[in-house]
């Protein structure tokens, strides 16, 4: 009786995520977008984007300056803050 069960739930699952992920309301389904929105905002801050985008379009798709572009001035510019806080500190450490 259990192995019953068991192939039951198993093939129902993808039946039971997709009736529980579907939006029951339009205020349901703008908020996970708006969620993702600022997540994808939010991502602009973090080097690694920048860096795993160059990386990507240079290593994997040998793509050429103008795509990679907006990337390199964001990416020139944590290196020159980060490089620019190290320098103050560690002359704050040698005084």
């Amino acid at each position: 009786m259990s192995m019953k069960k068991r192939r039951t739930g198993f093939r129902l699952r993808p039946v039971r995520r997709a009736v529980y992920r579907s939006p029951a309301n339009e205020e349901e389904t703008h908020a996970p977008m708006a969620r993702r929105f600022f997540g994808q905002q939010v991502s602009y801050l973090n080097p690694v984007r920048h860096f795993s985008t160059i990386a990507r379009g240079v290593l994997l798709k040998g793509v050429g300056l103008e795509v990679l572009y907006p990337s390199l001035p964001a990416l020139t510019a944590f290196a020159l803050v980060i490089v620019g806080a190290s320098v103050w500190r560690f002359r704050q450490q040698l005084s």
